[in-house]
């Protein structure tokens, strides 16, 4: 039971981790693409 409540637990901050920096990180490499697209356009 305990085995299961941390691995639970390392779940949800994995998820926390992936939705706070991960996302932005993956937000600024989203920008950065547009901005190459918009760029090899004009």
């Amino acid at each position: 039971m305990n085995q299961i409540q941390k691995e639970l637990g390392t779940t949800r901050k994995e998820k926390g981790k992936l939705v706070g920096q991960d996302f932005d990180e993956e937000h600024n490499r989203l920008e950065e693409k547009i901005d190459e697209k918009l760029g090899a356009k004009s």
